[in-house]
């Protein structure tokens, strides 16, 4: 069951003041549309809207249909149908990685590849880094890669040099030719 979510631009905040007292009224705030908006607590009581997180083993076993359940350790949103949990395609499912090397790299003989590698992984969800210069996805999906080369002229004069992501099936690699 796909879910949409709404866009609201964004405005000006004004201030959440009950008229001209200067006084914050808790239940009269303005919405990110502007609107002013009444009683925002009161959604507690709507059984149509309900929304809630903790870690998988703490989803009940049961919920009011229509209900959400995103687990914080695994990052994947549920609604419940009525009989059953049901995994809400897509959401939460944020895996990354980030990497990077510190260390000078030469590149090899000229118009030769040579592998650029890594020797820290930063951050990781799905994404991992094998031997140094493999980054390899757990997961289909559609994933967005992206790297940062610095490169040094060991002399003055003008040098080409093409870089390139080299994809198998569900692995990266970085190259740089000279």
């Amino acid at each position: 069951m796909p879910v949409t979510l709404p866009r609201h631009p964004l405005r000006t905040f004004i201030a959440p003041v009950n008229n001209t007292t200067g006084v914050v009224d808790a239940n009269i705030v303005r919405t990110n549309d502007n609107l002013t908006g009444v009683a925002f607590n009161a959604h507690d009581r709507d059984t149509a809207i309900h929304v809630q997180s903790g870690t998988q083993a703490e989803r009940p076993a049961s919920a009011t249909e229509g209900s959400v359940w995103v687990s914080t350790d695994t990052r994947i949103a549920y609604i419940y149908t009525g009989g059953a949990w049901v995994q809400i395609s897509g959401w939460f499912q944020n895996y990354h990685g980030a990497f990077h090397d510190n260390n000078d790299q030469t590149a090899g003989a000229a118009n030769t590849g040579t592998l650029v590698t890594f020797s820290t992984s930063d951050i990781t969800n799905g994404v991992t880094l094998v031997d140094s210069s493999k980054i390899t996805v757990a997961n289909a999906g559609t994933y967005n890669a992206q790297f940062s080369v610095q490169l040094a002229n060991a002399n003055s004069q003008d040098q080409d040099v093409w870089l390139w992501l080299r994809r198998t099936e569900r692995t990266w690699r970085t190259v740089v030719g000279a």
